[in-house]
């Protein structure tokens, strides 16, 4: 068996997904998941998500004050410019 996951634009278009692939006899299960973003000290930074100033700020302070952190937030700054001259 092999898993397929989808997604869809908006809850519309999902249900017109779901009653059409419930039609194909190959289609063994269907289960529609329901997402909700819980935003916590460990899970704010979603990919595709910007980051508030005020996020970016507490994860700069975090890198500062982390001696295990190996990276200072100037040091990332810097980076992503050379990066960005490079890349962009």
């Amino acid at each position: 068996m092999t898993t397929l996951t989808v997604n869809i634009d908006n809850a519309t278009n999902a249900k017109d997904i779901i009653k059409y692939l419930k039609s194909l006899n190959c289609v063994k299960s269907i289960a529609l998941e329901k997402h909700t973003i819980n935003k916590t000290d460990t899970n704010w930074a979603l990919v595709g998500r910007p980051a508030s100033d005020e996020e970016l700020d507490t994860l700069f302070d975090a890198m500062d004050n982390d001696p295990d952190e190996g990276i200072t937030s100037n040091q990332m700054v810097e980076s992503v410019k050379k990066w960005k001259k490079k890349y962009a």
